[in-house]
């Protein structure tokens, strides 16, 4: 049996996700993105370019973001 093919975020997807860290860490959204963006090992940029759509998220980085935040997120 092949393994599941990993879903790509949506920039919704993405935007809730950050919205999520925001909102449970009371920070600003330059530093949500920020703590968004070191939780997969990149800059702030590109998170606010898979927010936008401008550019499209890996599944991998997904996967990671959601491995790396699942306890923050659910605590």
């Amino acid at each position: 049996m092949a393994p599941a093919q990993p879903l790509t975020p949506t920039p919704a997807d993405i935007l809730a996700a950050r919205e999520a860290v925001q909102a449970k860490l009371g920070l600003g959204i330059t530093a949500a993105q920020d703590w968004c963006a070191r939780a997969v090992h990149t800059k702030r940029r590109p998170w606010q370019q898979w927010e936008t759509g401008a550019r499209g998220m890996h599944p991998a980085f997904w996967e990671l973001f959601w491995l790396k935040t699942q306890a923050c997120l659910t605590s």
